[in-house]
């Protein structure tokens, strides 16, 4: 949603030549606003699947925090698919590294949690996702496409820089994210609540 309202503001900017929206736009508070705007939208988006108390799969801390890192991998994925200049690729490839790492742990804890833990339903969406019939999209597509390989694309990366490969890498990398999103919704199995 963040995101489609900066494609919106910058296709704008660039079709109606508007000297307002265009100091607007280069104002330095602008990109604090807008990165704001894109946690709280995002956080927002993770509290709301957590708070589902019939989804015990869902119904965990570790939804917003594993939808924040898989948004900031997505805003860095579009940030090297949309500028390319030395210092915003070096720290975008340096940020991605790290972001990345952190996603492979919570998406590993998040199906850990689940597996392990005391409800039946919740232990159903995680063995669903690690062994079921989520497991080729969760493993190959989230895991594997989505989060090692743009993570290997990135340290490679770091001492000797290739656009194709950061854009494949970034590319990639929302790939996964979506297929994150589709995987955990549906390993989503039901719980009667009392």
């Amino acid at each position: 949603m963040a995101t489609g309202i900066v494609l919106l503001l910058v296709a704008l900017r660039h079709t109606v030549n508007i000297k307002m929206l265009n100091a607007v736009m280069d104002a330095g508070w602008f990109g604090v606003l807008l990165a704001a705007v894109g946690v709280l939208v995002t956080i927002y988006s993770g509290f709301l699947i957590a708070a589902a108390p019939g989804i015990p799969f869902w119904n965990t801390a570790l939804i917003p925090v594993l939808w924040m890192l898989s948004a900031s991998v997505c805003a860095l994925a579009l940030t090297e698919l949309l500028i390319y200049r030395d210092n915003v690729t070096k720290f975008t490839v340096r940020a991605n590294i790290a972001l990345e790492i952190a996603e492979l742990i919570a998406v590993l804890a998040l199906v850990n949690i689940a597996i392990y833990g005391v409800s039946t339903a919740a232990r159903i969406s995680g063995w669903a996702l690690v062994y079921g019939p989520l497991a080729p999209a969760f493993w190959g597509g989230v895991v594997a496409v989505g989060i090692l390989t743009p993570l290997a694309i990135g340290l490679v990366s770091w001492r000797r820089e290739n656009k194709l490969m950061l854009a494949a890498a970034a590319i990639l990398a929302l790939i996964g994210a979506l297929i994150l999103r589709i995987v955990v919704l549906q390993a989503g199995v039901f719980e009667w609540v009392a």
